[in-house]
């Protein structure tokens, strides 16, 4: 009978150090400031193609990828940057129609919008 007590207390004992435990709040706090994060970082990266690219361009997708306390957002391959410094990294495109966007080169560098 001892025996058994003591084989039942150490499998608990073994079972309770190998579990982690899980803070659900937490991982929803968490989830919901990157939903948050990545709106406004879509918001950024939308405002910033149009600046470029013009007032009537359509944003069809945006990935967003999170990289430590920043997020990478790419708009279908054509513009790229990190959130929240608003930093663009790559501008590209292969149309050359469409009317010509608001920003200066200095503007468009620095991944700033006019109104």
């Amino acid at each position: 009978m001892g025996l058994a007590a003591v084989s039942a207390v150490a499998v608990a004992g073994g079972i309770h150090f190998r579990i982690d435990s899980v803070d659900v709040a937490a991982m929803d706090d968490q989830r919901q400031d990157f939903t948050e994060s990545a709106i406004a970082a879509d918001d950024w990266i939308t405002e910033t193609a149009k600046g470029i690219y013009g007032k009537d361009v359509q944003i069809l997708e945006t990935v967003t990828k999170k990289h430590a306390n920043r997020l990478s957002i790419t708009n279908r391959g054509s513009i790229s940057g990190w959130w929240p410094e608003k930093d663009l990294e790559r501008v590209w495109s292969s149309s050359t129609r469409g009317d010509e966007g608001n920003l200066d080169q200095e503007e468009a560098a620095s991944g700033i919008s006019r109104p």
